[in-house]
């Protein structure tokens, strides 16, 4: 599904695995095909920017081919990072798909303080469209301390469908361990689990 210059490494894609994540680097003058393939496809710019669909893409916006498109983007100058997302199969009952949506990061709802958490961020897709099944989020959170155990407690949830989290920037504590920007977390559905922000 993936075609062109581009450096490309795997973060997860067995067949194990329920969500496949890659790392997809682009150098001036590469050029990356998404599709054509028989499942969604959504990518993430994380850093840089990208030309796709004659749009220009800056950091933080994202991207998704449905079933039956393709998409090119490539890079006049820097270098881009790019993230993409797909279920390692097709679902058991498919929707319609053949449709781009590109959502640059200006268009992107965001809000800095989502209810009474602290915890910010933006809604780029819920699966609330009628031809493909993608939810992506992002969140932003302060710095934070080590939690106590109980405030660590509070936090535990879990997740109706398998989950990726990637950190882009800062860090995020797992229990006594700091993960910092680059790190992927793959948590399969009803799986328990907690995490805080790091003191960056």
């Amino acid at each position: 599904g993936y075609s062109g210059k581009a450096g490309t490494a795997a973060y997860l894609n067995k067949e194990q695995d329920p969500l496949h994540l890659y790392l997809h680097t682009l150098k001036p003058g590469d050029r990356l095909e998404i599709g054509p393939r028989e499942i969604d496809t959504l990518v993430y710019v994380w850093k840089g920017q990208v030309e796709a669909g004659g749009r220009r893409l800056a950091s933080g916006s994202s991207l998704i081919v449905e079933p039956g498109e393709s998409v090119a983007g490539s890079v006049g100058s820097g270098k881009a990072l790019l993230l993409s997302f797909t279920a390692a199969s097709p679902p058991e009952k498919p929707r319609a798909g053949g449709h781009v949506h590109l959502l640059p990061a200006e268009n992107v709802p965001r809000s800095d303080n989502l209810g009474d958490s602290g915890v910010g961020g933006g809604m780029h897709y819920d699966s609330s469209l009628p031809t493909c099944e993608v939810w992506l989020h992002e969140n932003h959170f302060g710095p934070g301390e080590a939690p106590s155990p109980e405030d660590a407690k509070r936090g535990v949830h879990c997740h109706s469908e398998d989950e990726i989290i990637f950190v882009t920037d800062g860090q995020i504590r797992l229990g006594n361990k700091l993960c910092g920007p680059g790190t992927a977390l793959a948590i399969a559905a009803d799986t328990m689990y907690s995490f805080t922000p790091g003191p960056e």
